[in-house]
């Protein structure tokens, strides 16, 4: 049954504040949605029903507060983006203090109407194009500028990678829906600023991040609280709860990560849901981001990130490419990654969480 947050429901909201935006199938009765509001990617919407990744209630209670949500100017409508790293020198004026002076550039997000999105491919093999121009984005540490950044995302349905499997497991009652996501940032001139793609995706709380590791993995903490993940050796995976209510952010090395990571919750006390992104990761890339105390300590793939309630009480799952610019010397980076959800009972969702994620 769609809800508040259900498809038809978002598109009306978007319809009558007359904020443009385009579907695609990825699935069956499976739809996302592309706003070119901050190029947010919003769904999967599975039958119509309520966002598997969490949305911002807020902004899409009626076409009203979602028209205020979009002349205050505010980025946080949920799903699926892709922003600029790293934070901590495009968003944070002083790394001493980073909550003080920590504030989103609007170049960034949510733009500054700057947005297109296309329908290209064809009738066999749609794909829905977000294309976006970023004219400066300053670093706060020198004071130079990345310049004339293009951001194009190319979204297309993907196959279900346990279509193969005769598994006696998931022969209960399961809805997937997948999406392929190419992306590719440009300067028309390498500059002396680095900068990288940053993917986020925001989850409902009650769940848990799952990573699967390799060799004697270990995390760091980017906040003043600690992650405090549970380690199952055994099969070489890190889980992070994800509560909405704490304050943690936590980054695991590229040289630990398998490309791979997961989020797995309970909906309600018949079904849960499971979504998985697979990405390129590389660990001779550089991965720009670092801890606030900790200046150079680079190379960190994976994000998990509690919000801890202050932007709406969610979690982030997040990764990162290839960067390019500054001593880089390159101009362009094209990064892939597939996001994978799943929709179904509880035995089931949690046989695909141990054949994908390693999860027990």
């Amino acid at each position: 049954m769609s809800g508040e947050l259900g498809f038809d429901n978002i598109r009306s909201c978007l319809d009558a504040a007359g904020t443009g935006y385009r579907t695609l199938s990825v699935g069956d009765n499976a739809q996302l949605l592309a706003m070119e509001y901050g190029g947010h990617v919003l769904g999967p919407f599975v039958d119509g029903g309520d966002s598997l990744p969490w949305l911002n209630a807020n902004a899409f209670r009626t076409s009203d507060t979602l028209r205020a949500f979009v002349q205050d100017r505010n980025w946080n409508v949920g799903g699926d983006r892709v922003w600029v790293s790293p934070e901590i020198r495009f968003h944070v004026k002083d790394r001493a203090r980073f909550w003080e002076t920590l504030a989103l550039p609007e170049t960034i997000d949510p733009g500054l109407g700057d947005v297109r999105i296309v329908s290209n491919g064809n009738e066999q093999k749609p794909v829905l194009s977000v294309e976006r121009e970023i004219a400066t984005i300053t670093d706060h540490q020198t004071g130079n500028e990345v310049r004339d950044l293009t951001i194009r995302m190319d979204f297309e349905q993907c196959a279900d990678p346990l279509r193969t499997l005769d598994e006696p497991g998931l022969r209960g009652s399961v809805t997937f829906a997948g999406y392929r996501n190419n992306i590719r940032f440009e300067l028309s001139e390498p500059g002396e600023v680095e900068c990288e793609p940053w993917v986020l995706l925001q989850v409902w709380p009650g769940g848990q991040a799952l990573i699967p590791v390799i060799g004697d993995a270990t995390f760091s903490d980017y906040f003043e609280e600690s992650a405090q993940p549970e380690s199952d050796l055994q099969n070489q995976v890190l889980s992070f709860g994800v509560s909405g209510q704490r304050r943690y952010k936590a980054g695991i090395k590229s040289l630990h990560s398998v490309g791979r990571f997961g989020y797995l919750r309970k909906v309600n006390d018949e079904m849960s849901s499971l979504v998985v992104r697979s990405f390129m990761n590389n660990p001779s890339y550089e991965y720009l981001e670092e801890p606030p105390a900790v200046p150079q300590d680079r190379g960190y793939s994976i994000h998990v990130v509690d919000d801890g309630g202050s932007f709406g009480g969610f979690g982030e799952v997040e990764w990162s490419g290839c960067s390019l610019g500054g001593r880089m010397g390159t101009r362009v980076s094209v990064n892939d990654s597939f996001t994978w959800w799943y929709y179904g009972d509880h035995d089931s969702i949690q046989t695909a969480a141990h054949l994908l994620v390693g999860k027990s």
